[in-house]
């Protein structure tokens, strides 16, 4: 075989390890490399990881009720922060509530203890008493005067609704109820805790545009004797 062959094959295998070695070599550094920078990174994960964190703040939320208790010695209920005591309408056996927006008067709620006349109102409310003394309010009546027959006399006078009597005025056009026993009377009369009975007047008039009874009956639903 020619000489030239010979040395020509003997290069190329040189060339070809001198490759082989830098390879090796690249992979070799490259493998340092990459373990020193995960090294490098996991120390310091883990150097985060065990240093204080700052400090957090302290948010104290303040709970602002939306209901008010209304207390006497009589009785107690509930209604929202819109109602107030009327003190110039408040005495030893009349209390008188009202609700206001902007000054202006939306609702009033006059509670009248042992009243010896009977009032006449334009609607009736009864309600049921349960077994844990809660009282339940029932419908709202129409104007009483739409529960009489067309040809009575148009005066003052009995009118039932959902077996309540109450003494109907016959030329109401406002939205004034009278809180009623189903199957009973209004006014009301209730057991106080001390045994004792009591006769308690309950009216409620609502001067909105478009009134309800929604306020009427969630004070009610709270009503309790004392």
């Amino acid at each position: 075989m020619p000489r030239y062959y010979h040395e020509h094959s003997y290069h190329k295998q040189t060339q070809f390890i001198k490759r082989l070695k830098l390879f090796m070599l690249f992979l070799l550094l490259a493998g340092i490399a990459g373990g020193a920078y995960l090294g490098f990174d996991t120390y310091r994960a883990n150097q985060e990881a065990q240093a204080p964190s700052a400090p957090t703040d302290l948010v104290t939320s303040v709970y602002a009720p939306t209901k008010e208790v209304f207390t006497t010695q009589y009785f107690q209920f509930e209604a929202d922060k819109t109602w107030s005591t009327i003190a110039t309408e408040t005495g030893s056996n009349m209390f008188t509530y009202r609700s206001s927006k902007r000054g202006l008067t939306l609702q009033d709620l006059t509670i009248i203890i042992n009243e010896p006349a009977q009032r006449p109102v334009g609607r009736t409310m009864p309600v049921e008493i349960n077994k844990d003394g809660v009282l339940v309010p029932g419908d709202t009546s129409p104007l009483c005067s739409t529960l009489l027959p067309k040809d009575v006399q148009k005066v003052d006078q009995t009118a039932t609704f959902q077996g309540t009597r109450f003494l109907c005025d016959y030329d109401a056009t406002d939205y004034t109820v009278m809180i009623g026993l189903k199957n009973g009377s209004a006014p009301l009369t209730l057991t106080r805790p001390n045994g004792t009975n009591a006769k308690y007047t309950i009216v409620y008039r609502n001067l909105g545009a478009t009134p309800d009874d929604a306020a009427i009956r969630q004070i009610i639903s709270t009503f309790q004797t004392r």
